[in-house]
């Protein structure tokens, strides 16, 4: 009787579990393929960095300028896709781009250069004279948008070295806003590098351990202490003219090696 009982309490807890195995599967969580989940990287934004437009009279060449603004812009091929000149001269010269890119250029204008050109970002520069005071002006052009998204302007006098000096002022400005703006962790990445490079590893000084030099100065400081004493007890105890040198070298043997042990002990612990 009691075995039948134990087999129909037996067989209900295993029907029991039986009906709560497909709940219990179902409220598992799906994963999705290995294949599906792992997605394509972002594809780089195409920026075109334009031949500067250097006007008449100006102090330098234009391609002074160029590659100027260009040393800049090189290092941002890790950020963009850049696009070259010869790509941009089968399809657009470079009198009509800045024809195009005049002071009033409209966003419908702007984004038919980023369709014709196939870019997305467009940075310009332009030198001209106004009197006696020249302008230099370099601009990043949103091409999808057809908006200026960043303007650096500033004027000089006609000497050579300052428009140099102008033109290396805004190319580090402009390069910054677009690190800033698009590669923010490339800057942190160079920060840490730059740290790590540039900071000095700790060194020991000469002569080794730091704490056990102290310790020996201290134990020199009583070894002269105790060979002056011995010194002067055997004195005070009575020697011969003959020996009288004995507790002399004992004394000088003595504060030598507290003055050495006193040396070491104070000098500065190492950074």
């Amino acid at each position: 009787m009691h075995r039948h009982l134990e087999l129909r309490h037996l067989a209900f807890a295993a029907g029991a579990l039986l009906g709560l195995l497909p709940a219990t599967l179902a409220a598992q969580p799906q994963t999705a393929p290995a294949s599906q989940s792992t997605s394509q990287p972002a594809a780089r934004l195409r920026l075109y960095v334009a031949q500067y437009d250097v006007g008449e009279q100006c102090p330098i060449e234009a391609t002074t300028a160029n590659d100027i603004v260009a040393a800049r812009m090189g290092r941002l091929g890790e950020v963009f896709s850049l696009v070259t000149h010869e790509e941009v001269q089968k399809v657009l010269s470079h009198e009509a781009l800045q024809q195009m890119l005049g002071n009033e250029s409209s966003a419908e204008t702007l984004i038919n250069i980023g369709e014709t050109i196939a870019a997305d970002r467009l940075v310009a520069g332009r030198m001209h004279r106004v009197g006696e005071t020249f302008v230099a002006t370099l601009t990043l052009f949103d091409l999808r948008t057809g908006v200026v998204e960043k303007r650096v302007a500033g004027t000089f006098k006609g000497q050579a070295d300052l428009a140099i000096a102008r033109l290396n002022e805004q190319s580090d400005q402009m390069l910054a806003f677009l690190l800033l703006s698009y590669a923010p962790d490339k800057i942190q990445r160079d920060r840490a590098v730059a740290v790590k490079i540039g900071k000095p590893k700790p060194t020991k000084r000469a002569g080794g351990d730091w704490p056990a030099l102290k310790m020996g100065g201290a134990a020199l400081v009583g070894l002269g202490v105790g060979v002056a004493a011995g010194g002067g007890v055997s004195q005070a105890l009575g020697v011969d003219d003959a020996y009288l040198w004995v507790p002399l070298s004992m004394y000088a043997t003595g504060g030598l090696l507290a003055a050495t042990g006193v040396a070491l002990a104070l000098l500065p612990s190492a950074e």
